[in-house]
């Protein structure tokens, strides 16, 4: 007998094992390391997305409302059935107490809304939706 590889002994039948094992080991980190990335790709997007939600939200809620002054109190008044108190509509804006006496005094001398006075306090009307006693 001749010096012979020991692998072509066999036949090699344990070469070609070692052979498919690899490649299966190989295969399979390959798959993992694609599955782990595909999976750190929609963690991104899935924040990327709640923040953009999370982020709309908050400046919704942070921006002024567009329009003129006048058409923020006339919106402010709508929304809360054509009355309020000037001290809710200050509440309701970020103007100083000033400003918004200012505003309202404008808008009852051009017929916008009507003041009435209770107390030490105003209480603010859309045209209509004044008490009958504030009318007469």
């Amino acid at each position: 007998m001749t010096a012979t590889d020991p692998m072509l002994e066999t036949g090699g039948v344990i070469d070609i094992v070692s052979v498919i094992a690899w490649i299966a080991a190989e295969l399979v980190a390959v798959l993992g390391l694609g599955a782990l990335t595909a999976l750190g790709v929609l963690l991104v997007v899935w924040n990327q997305v709640k923040r953009s939600e999370t982020d709309t939200v908050e400046l919704s809620h942070s921006q002024p409302e567009l329009g003129t002054d006048r058409e923020r109190v006339h919106r402010l008044l709508q929304e809360n059935g054509g009355r309020m108190k000037q001290s809710e509509i200050v509440d309701a804006v970020d103007w100083s107490k000033a400003k918004v006496s200012r505003l309202l005094s404008t808008l009852e001398e051009d017929g916008e809304i009507t003041k009435v006075a209770v107390g030490r306090e105003n209480l603010i009307f859309l045209p209509g939706h004044e008490p009958t006693a504030a009318t007469s």
